[in-house]
């Protein structure tokens, strides 16, 4: 176990008290429900690699004032800190938490980190602009790390603000997606699997179609089943369409969600029907669903640019330029690395 030199108590032997305090957040990202942590952890193991929740609950005068997600990948001799698979993120606190004590704690957790680093870990912390924080700007944890550190590397983050009337939302979607979203409902079948209408034989059929149009299992069967169980307990759907001619599935999207945020946890479509619209019809058909759970904002990917593709892969652009089609917001983010 990490010891962070800042009162606090271990998520994994506290699991009741991780959920009481997430309840009581202004904002609950999904990325902090507790069953979403364990999906990620569970993902990012594997023969090289294990993956162990360091995960803590804050304290601030020996009560809950936020919370931290952050895990330790292991193998090779080499650890890596991470928080859901990617760089360390800034911890959330409740909001009658006081600035002082925020600054106290945020100062203690970075430095602990920078001790893990000198001992040889790897660490990227990412400091993000949320658009349910932009009152606030970037706040301690991104000045924290920016005197300690070098420059950051830019990034960029897309969201769909879900408040809005879905009628004002279609008309900021780029464009030409118009058109092709309505061509795509006249040519497809879609259907909606929620926690009503789950059926493992539907799931199992999005789970092969997956492996089929990758070529290989990119994941655990595990995290699979973790999957189908998120949308049994209303915390995910799925969006999939099929070719009315023969009932073929051509196209689907799971999308992961907390009482306030949702995402784009995984997708697949028929690679010989790019040139039809697939993901526009998904993407439209998740958005109403969102609005309809009443949902705040969707988290529907990075925004990543042609200076991006010194780390990202041409593809991975692309994929981005269609989401931004979509996206109502673009907020700025920075990816620090200690040394």
């Amino acid at each position: 176990m990490i010891n962070w030199a800042t009162p606090h108590l271990s998520r994994t032997d506290n699991s009741d008290l991780w959920s009481e305090t997430y309840s009581k957040l202004a904002f609950r990202p999904y990325a902090l429900e507790t069953e979403v942590m364990e999906y990620f952890r569970v993902a990012m193991v594997s023969e090289t690699y294990s993956c162990t929740d360091h995960s803590i609950i804050l304290l601030s005068e020996g009560k809950p004032c936020g919370l931290w997600s952050i895990q330790a990948l292991e193998g090779s001799d080499k650890v890596q800190l991470i928080s859901n698979g990617v760089a360390v993120a800034h911890p959330e606190f409740l909001p009658a938490t006081p600035q002082r004590a925020r600054k106290s704690i945020i100062r203690a957790l970075i430095a602990g980190l920078q001790e893990l680093v000198d001992k040889g870990a790897t660490v990227k912390c990412s400091s993000r602009m949320l658009p349910w924080q932009a009152d606030s700007g970037l706040g301690p944890w991104h000045e924290a790390l920016a005197n300690i550190t070098g420059r950051p590397l830019p990034r960029h983050h897309m969201f769909v603000e879900l408040s809005q009337p879905f009628n004002t939302l279609r008309s900021s979607f780029r464009k030409s997606y118009k058109p092709l979203i309505n061509r795509g409902l006249r040519t497809w079948a879609p259907f909606l699997m929620t926690s009503q209408t789950a059926d493992r034989a539907v799931w199992d059929s999005f789970q092969a179609f997956h492996v089929e149009t990758a070529g290989r299992q990119t994941r655990s069967q595990t995290t699979w089943d973790m999957q189908f169980d998120f949308i049994k307990s209303d915390k995910a759907f799925l969006v999939g369409l099929r070719n009315p001619a023969n009932n073929a599935l051509v196209g689907a999207g799971l999308f992961t969600h907390s009482p306030d945020e949702a995402a784009y946890s995984s997708g697949v479509y028929n690679r010989d029907l790019f040139d039809k619209p697939l993901g526009h019809v998904v993407q439209t058909i998740a958005i109403q669903e969102m609005q309809r759970r009443g949902l705040k904002w969707y988290a529907i990917g990075d925004r990543l640019f042609d200076f991006d593709k010194d780390w990202a892969s041409a593809k991975e652009v692309s994929i981005s330029d269609f989401k931004a089609g979509f996206a109502s917001r673009l907020t700025p983010g920075f990816e620090f690395r200690l040394t």
